[in-house]
């Protein structure tokens, strides 16, 4: 009975389903050629563990992700465009399954493809679909809507619940935001169900959002003790919510009707007060505007707070993530996108209106394809999407970092030096841009400098231990080896799993006549890493020589 269903549905929409696919290709083929930026370098680049199986078991319940990228880099190595056609190919997925959700729900095939056609190509969505490391949103976004179409299918079929839990614990695995699950299931039962009828389904569900969130709490605390250096209780952790919320959402609604400025980063200063206001009140009309629809019109209803819903994990007031990051609008966007659609949908049904409708609707495509492609440009490389976020937030101080290490990369200390410099006057507590300074310091043989850049950076972060390192690095050139002893200790403590660390400690010791504490050293670094060149051929050499 579904296999029948499933091929009168594609008999009845391949028109839509091939289209579809063809028009997300258009929008994101240039993307397919960019290659490893920002997270990408150390998840996957840089990532010793990507070809591991045993990494893959390690991560546990988030196994999702990992094993992908076992799979891709077993499949062709560290190729970009694999990693990139993966995003694609998630995306049109989900293109798709918005088509097949809003299809389902509205039973109007133009509304579906208009919703569907729309967010296939939405610029918003470029930084989850172009930058590879937004996989984690498609991939949650992918099964939760699966598992939600599954629910709505099912019934009183407790097996097609029972996939539908599955695909939920699956956009679960692959990110904790996918908690919105049941906040979802129950405002469709609000909107198109019966709360009373299914209230069974819904305790499931519940109780599932329940035990993952309670497993959830350790590491969001620790989440939160690693960004703030303060615990969940601290009151430096959190951010008014009053403030937060409609500010982050008015943003968003903002970047989703007018994608013109789109960045990596999103940095606020110090909102004026007429503005904050301004914002409150399209919020509180915002959410008003969501209710009264409860009673006029449940379509509605249902995509406003499905948009409003699958931002929730975003909004919180802990200082975890982003005020605003276009990622987190991915799954988010649908909502507002399909409420807009009913829109178009309505002026095609007026014949004054239908022409307005047709050009409004081709001109929302055109405008919003280019754009992606264009956007896809700035994704292409790290320099290409350090220098556009410059022009979207000069008051971003991690781009001005970012700014720094590219300059410096193409041999332009003077001008790395102006961008740290930039980044620690807009955050003085910003140890990674000192950091970097002292190491820009350093390739201009200003050692004095570099030292005292180096010590800034440990006394805000005293966990740096890669400062710890430079330093050491520094005093054994001056030939001050007792001083790079104590720094390389200092190191190793806090990142005690680094090989590297432990073979500059044993070269120290040589340096200190001490020969036994060397060779420990160097066996410790060959035992983290057995490829250690340098710790392989100092540990030859100190047993040739008979000790």
């Amino acid at each position: 009975m579904q296999i029948t269903r499933l091929r009168n549905y594609l008999k009845s929409n391949w028109l839509y389903l091939i289209f579809l696919p063809v028009l997300t290709s258009v929008a994101y083929l240039n993307a397919l050629t960019g290659g490893f930026v920002s997270d990408d370098r150390g998840a996957i680049l840089q990532n010793p563990n990507i070809g591991n199986f045993n990494w893959v078991l390690s991560a546990g319940f988030s196994f999702v992700q990992p094993l992908i990228y076992f799979v891709i880099y077993s499949l062709a190595g560290l190729s970009a465009p694999l990693f990139h056609l993966l995003n694609l190919f998630l995306h049109l997925g989900i293109v798709l399954l918005v088509y097949t959700l809003v299809f389902l729900l509205s039973k109007k095939k133009n509304l579906a493809w208009i919703a569907a056609a729309i967010f296939a190509v939405h610029p918003i969505l470029t930084e989850a679909v172009t930058w590879i490391s937004g996989v984690p949103y498609l991939l949650s976004a992918f099964f939760l809507l699966a598992g939600l179409i599954v629910y709505i299918e099912a019934k009183n079929s407790v097996k097609a619940l029972a996939i539908s839990a599955i695909l939920f614990l699956l956009a679960l695995s692959s990110s904790n935001k996918a908690i919105v699950f049941f906040p979802l299931v129950l405002v469709y039962e609000l909107s198109y169900g019966d709360v009373k009828k299914n209230w069974k389904r819904l305790t499931f569900f519940l109780t599932l959002t329940l035990v993952f969130f309670i497993s959830l709490i350790p590491a969001i605390n620790l989440r939160i003790i690693n960004v703030t250096g303060a615990p969940i209780s601290a009151k430096s952790s959190v951010v008014n919510p009053l403030i937060l919320i409609p500010f982050s959402v008015t943003t968003y609604l903002s970047l989703i009707f007018f994608p013109y400025k789109l960045s990596f980063y999103h940095t606020y200063g110090v909102i004026p007060m007429y503005q904050f206001i301004f914002q409150l009140i399209v919020f509180i009309a915002f959410i008003i505007f969501i209710l009264l629809m409860y009673r006029k019109n449940r379509n509605i209803f249902f995509w406003l707070s499905f948009f409003i819903i699958a931002l929730l994990p975003a909004l919180t007031p802990f200082k975890i993530a982003w005020i605003v990051a276009e990622r987190y609008v991915y799954l988010g966007s649908i909502g507002i996108i399909a409420a807009v659609s009913y829109l178009i949908v309505w002026l095609w049904e007026q014949k004054k209106l239908k022409a307005v409708g047709y050009f409004m609707f081709v001109l929302i495509l055109l405008i919003f394809t280019f754009r992606t492609i264009l956007r896809n440009f700035d994704w292409q490389n790290q320099d290409t999407l350090w220098i556009a976020t410059a022009k979207t937030d000069p008051l971003s101080q991690l781009n001005h970092n970012n700014l720094g290490d590219m300059y410096g990369r193409h041999g332009d200390l003077q001008k790395a030096l102006q961008e740290f410099r930039v980044a620690i006057e807009l955050d003085p507590n910003y140890a990674d841009a000192y950091h970097n300074l002292g190491n820009t310091y350093r390739q201009l043989h200003q050692d004095d400098k570099a030292i005292a850049s180096y010590q800034k950076a440990l006394q805000i972060d005293p966990n740096l231990w890669q400062s710890h390192e430079e330093l050491a690095g520094i005093y054994f050139e001056q030939k001050l080896y007792k001083e790079a002893l104590g720094e390389i200790k200092k190191a190793i403590n806090i990142s005690p799993n680094s090989s590297l660390l432990y073979s500059n400690l044993g070269i120290i010791y040589l340096q200190l006549k001490d020969k036994s504490s060397a060779e420990q050293a160097f066996l410790k670094a060959l035992g983290l890493d057995p490829n250690n060149q340098i710790a392989k051929s100092a540990y030859i050499q100190i047993a040739g020589s008979g000790n």
